[in-house]
């Protein structure tokens, strides 16, 4: 929001500001650590972490002479995986050992490049098995979601059909969520072990919903752990204030 970022009460309906800016929020590792990307003094944005139930400062965990977004934790808890703006080869895709407690996150090592070429690579999302990426290219020259094998990257396999952004993988990872400009869509897992998709499903029309979108690299949505719903922001004017929204989904058999 304007105001800066929010932590939200699905139960009560009501929302307390934990910051006064973070470009991006990318990831609840668990109750109390939070992986966030802000801008400082420099000008670029650097991945960090807060405890959104206190007021204790930030910990900054990657930062560099470029910008870092979308940081997340590896399911076992030993890497975290972001993407770098970098002005001679677009966006890549890093990494960086890590250690994840219950009180925070602690970087064990150099980041590292993981994936890099002459294309736009971002918005990198962990499978609950830790064995594969999904993300987002415009190796194509237009935005695609594909899924690459951990840690080797050998293996791609690309998910959407005609376009695809800001990959999300359900609690279970037995689908994968993303979207385009006009609509979100979701594809199920149907060989976890090739990691071989469904075709393409729409699951809402954005336009008509009037979900808020931001820029191409954000994910405007989430899924509500536990559940088939999926939560995203709405809002029918310019000075209307946003709703979250649920939306159901389940997975259909192949």
């Amino acid at each position: 929001t304007p105001e800066g970022a929010k932590l939200a009460s699905l139960e009560r309906g009501d929302a307390q500001r934990i910051s006064t800016q973070f470009a991006v929020i990318s990831q609840w590792v668990n109750d109390r650590v939070l992986i966030v990307s802000d801008y400082g003094d420099s000008g670029n944005a650097n991945v960090m972490t807060l405890d959104p139930t206190s007021r204790t400062a930030v910990v900054t965990l990657v930062e560099s002479e470029e910008s870092e977004f979308y940081g997340e934790v590896s399911p076992d808890g030993s890497t975290l995986i972001y993407y770098m703006v970098n002005p001679e080869t677009g966006r890549d895709l890093w990494k960086v050992p890590v250690s994840v407690t219950d009180d925070g996150i602690a970087v064990q090592g150099e980041p590292s490049e993981w994936f890099a070429g002459p294309n736009d690579d971002a918005s990198p999302t962990w499978h609950p098995s830790g064995k594969w990426v999904a993300y987002m290219s415009n190796e194509t020259g237009r935005f695609q979601v594909y899924v690459r094998s951990w840690p080797e990257g050998g293996v791609t396999e690309l998910v959407s059909l005609d376009g695809g952004m800001a990959p999300l993988w359900s609690e279970d990872g037995s689908s994968l969520y993303y979207r385009d400009s006009d609509s979100l869509y979701v594809v199920d897992v149907v060989d976890k072990e090739r990691m071989r998709f469904s075709r393409p499903r729409g699951l809402l029309n954005i336009p008509e919903t009037g979900m808020i979108l931001g820029n191409s690299l954000e994910r405007s949505f989430a899924v509500r752990p536990g559940t088939g719903e999926l939560l995203f922001f709405q809002s029918n004017a310019p000075v209307v204030i946003p709703k979250i929204i649920l939306v159901e989904h389940r997975q259909t058999n192949q």
